[in-house]
């Protein structure tokens, strides 16, 4: 499947990405994941809560626009949670200090995201 292939490259096409998954919002249900920190899918359920704690309070931000991703700096990690649909996210894992192309992460995002609505 395009979709699932999409998402076991990105780890290959970024070297700083350890782990992604791609996430039902409403659920926290993992539709696929890869890398050994989302082995279980809890870390990216447990992800999924922060994008829902937007969409509750999103009308205070209004005046900023939408949220175009959302960086938490952990100790160990940095996870990124990208927007991939109205109702799906993509949840990444990489290594804080280490370079990303944000504008083609971003692109693998639209791309994983034009894939998850042919679903």
């Amino acid at each position: 499947m395009a979709l699932k292939a999409a998402i076991d490259d990105l780890p290959q096409a970024f070297e700083a990405l350890q782990a992604c998954a791609l996430v039902e919002v409403t659920t926290g249900m993992v539709l696929h994941s890869t890398g050994a920190l989302m082995e279980n899918g809890a870390l990216a359920e447990a992800a999924s809560n922060y994008w829902r704690i937007y969409q509750r309070h999103g009308s205070f931000f209004e005046t900023l626009g939408p949220l175009r991703y959302c960086v938490l700096m952990h100790q160990q990690m940095r996870m990124t949670i990208v927007p991939c649909t109205a109702d799906m996210v993509l949840v990444l894992l990489s290594q804080d200090g280490v370079a990303l192309n944000w504008q083609a992460v971003l692109a693998q995002a639209a791309q994983i995201g034009r894939l998850a609505r042919q679903l």
